[in-house]
């Protein structure tokens, strides 16, 4: 086809992000793209026009799937859009969609990337190359898409890439720059201090939970209770040696220094779908590879082991040069924030409170500590790291003070509720002092009720913020907390016990627009917990089990359940 017949072409990226990092490999792609089509379009899904569907040409996509299969909160109305029967056709457009998700969800893993490339494909749409899957430690794999699809595009009628002065090749990345962690609000992540630490589990307690105080930056962005915090961390040099010794039977004195090096700073502790796809990449063990093609046993064997046991389990000799290309991921970890912000921004440095649980355990005969947990709960204080804040507007405290709010969490993660507790406290304490200046009645100051409802093990050992937190029990403030404690006195509970003792008052509270958040680490716990919540809603508010299903799942898309 001549160059003269050929329409006029452009891209439009859509990203779907909710921590920032699907905004963060798609602007790469569109960077990577410019020397392809000068017409690229890189647009948030909760910017993007409906109508704009039915004029793209090239329609590319970068999402991430939350919790349970969940789009994120800023694409929750273009999701509903597309699958919906006022969707238009697509035919003329040609598509391709990423997706960033963590493989611990099982079969939610990556859910959007693929509901939203069938559907494209389902509305007429040319598919130009497989949907692409990352996980957590999703740089490596993000990239390798993006060079394909800019492969693709090359081949493309149209993209005449000499006839705006590009050569295709991409663009040179200043490697230089310090990257922004997962969303951090354009603060990056910068130079924060270990300030404190404080231990909040008793000596004998199985689980070492602390306190961290970290003074970030003082040009920090602010933060919201319910944000996230990315802390930046450098590996165990005995770690790494024992990594070296079963991958490729060296120790870290023997290595490469430079290799070494980069080593330190990437992800070499979370054992991942993904990483052990690259691993058998270039291990060539047939047992390995029946590994992969079992999505089951494979996610099994991802979870319980260590990632030293993968290249113990499934030798190949490898060498040293290759490890920085299956330890793709930065090593960093996100945190709940503790703590609320105090002050503003530029001020001081702002201080946010962590609660890290320490990771160890044992396995077959040597003690695996966790990566970024055993370097924050060992730094000296007064070690430097780097941090940054990452928006969490989905686990966001509601806009209007007077809402009541119900939070239920298991064990460490009662850590964004402590922020929510002390942001209330201090709505409370202006609204007095406000209330004062003007000769009001400070009982007429109205906040909307809080109720702490926690699971964990032992009063004894396990009770966390315990001295904040028994200043809660129920109290003119109107604030209240219930504890479940599993493994203590003649009768263990847990959180689903507590929410079925307590369904009239729960049910009073929710049938008044009280906003609901679950937290915790373990999705099986959290789903059995949402299931009780339906239980309280069907029995108390004299609703059938579907109608009840039907309620909550209501309450969570219109933001008044979080989770």
């Amino acid at each position: 086809m001549a160059s003269g017949m050929i329409r006029h072409r452009h891209i439009t990226i859509i990203s779907a992000s909710e921590t920032g990092n699907s905004r963060e490999v798609a602007e790469e792609l569109a960077q990577a793209l410019h020397p392809v089509c000068p017409d690229v379009r890189l647009v948030d899904a909760f910017d993007y026009a409906f109508e704009d569907f039915t004029r793209e040409d090239v329609l590319l996509m970068v999402t991430s799937t939350q919790g349970e299969g969940e789009p994120p909160m800023e694409a929750e109305d273009l999701y509903e859009f597309v699958m919906s029967e006022t969707m238009p056709r697509l035919e003329g457009v040609s598509f391709a969609v990423l997706g960033l998700g963590d493989s611990s969800y099982g079969v939610n893993y990556n859910l959007m990337v693929r509901q939203f490339d069938a559907r494209y494909a389902d509305l007429g749409a040319r598919r130009l190359m497989g949907h692409g899957e990352c996980d957590l430690d999703y740089e490596a794999t993000a990239r390798r898409w993006i060079a394909t699809v800019v492969t693709v595009l090359r081949d493309e009628p149209g993209f005449d890439i000499s006839s705006h002065g590009g050569n295709g090749a991409r663009p040179e990345r200043d490697d230089r720059r310090t990257p922004t962690p997962s969303g951090a609000t354009g603060t990056g992540v910068s130079n924060a201090t270990v300030t404190e630490r404080e231990r909040l589990t008793s000596a004998s307690s199985s689980k070492q939970v602390f306190r961290i105080r970290l003074a970030m930056s003082k040009d920090v962005g602010e933060w919201q209770p319910g944000d996230l915090v990315a802390v930046g961390y450098v590996n165990d040099v005995a770690m790494l040696d024992r990594l070296l010794r079963v991958a490729c039977g060296m120790s870290v004195a023997d290595a490469d220094p430079r290799v070494v090096e980069v080593l330190r700073h990437r992800d070499v502790s979370a054992l991942t779908p993904s990483l052990i796809a690259r691993y058998a990449a270039v291990a060539h063990n047939a047992d390995l590879d029946a590994l992969l093609d079992d999505e089951t046993a494979l996610n099994a064997y991802a979870h319980v082991h260590p990632t030293f046991a993968l290249f113990k389990d499934f030798p190949s000799g490898i060498s040293l040069s290759e490890l920085p290309d299956i330890f793709s991921g930065k090593a960093r970890r996100l945190y709940s924030a503790a703590s609320a912000m105090r002050g503003r921004a530029g001020t001081g440095n702002p201080m946010v409170d962590l609660t890290v649980t320490e990771v160890a355990y044992d396995y077959d005969g040597a003690r695996v500590v966790g990566a970024c947990s055993g370097y924050l709960t060992a730094a000296r204080l007064g070690t430097t790291v780097m941090a940054g804040i990452v928006p969490n507007p989905r686990f966001h405290m509601p806009a209007d003070d007077h809402v009541d709010i119900v939070m239920v969490g298991l064990g460490s993660a009662i850590a964004p509720y402590r922020a929510f507790l002390q942001r209330r406290a201090e709505i409370r304490r202006a609204s007095r002092s406000r209330s004062a200046d003007a000769s009001q009645h400070v009982a007429g100051v109205t906040i909307g009720r809080t109720w702490l409802i926690l699971g964990n093990r032992n009063p004894r050992e396990d009770y966390l913020y315990h001295d904040e937190l028994e200043r809660y029990h129920d109290d003119a403030s109107g604030r209240r907390l219930d504890i479940a404690w599993s493994r203590f006195g003649s009768k263990p509970r847990h959180v689903q016990d507590l929410i079925a003792d307590r369904g009239a008052r729960l049910w009073e509270w929710i049938d008044a627009g009280a906003n609901v958040y679950l937290c915790g680490h373990d999705g099986a716990a959290l789903a059995s917990i949402r299931d009780s919540l339906v239980r309280v809603v069907a029995a108390h508010g004299e609703l059938g089990r579907s109608a009840a299903l039907d309620y909550v799942n209501a309450m969570e898309r219109s933001g008044r359940l979080h989770r």
